[in-house]
């Protein structure tokens, strides 16, 4: 997507980059909320990955709004990549089920 739209002037669509930020934030918040007992309990590592998401989806919004201002797909460009780096651990640990290995403490 980068390639293509490097040579070409079109940016990505702000508003449902910034209006799907604002969902997964408020859907993160919410998960952070509800009580920790019955049927909401959380085991205690889901609530730092609830956390580190909602802390990727409040990039998103300002991300979003950058790419409007500036015009460019960098800022866009830039927020995959921090995502992308903050996602590292989780797919880690996904590779390391599918594979048959003792999880990661």
């Amino acid at each position: 997507m980068i390639a293509a739209n490097y040579c070409d002037a079109a940016i990505p669509s702000t508003t449902p980059l910034a209006a799907t930020g604002v969902a997964l934030l408020l859907t993160n918040i919410a998960c952070l909320v509800l009580p920790r007992h019955g049927r909401f309990a959380h085991p205690g590592g889901s609530l730092s990955y609830i956390r580190n998401h909602a802390v990727m989806n409040t990039v998103i919004v300002p991300a979003a709004f950058l790419t409007l201002a500036s015009g460019t797909l960098w800022p866009d460009v830039l927020a995959a990549l921090g995502i992308l780096c903050g996602n590292e651990r989780a797919a880690e640990h996904i590779w390391r089920a599918v594979r048959g290995a003792p999880p990661i403490e």
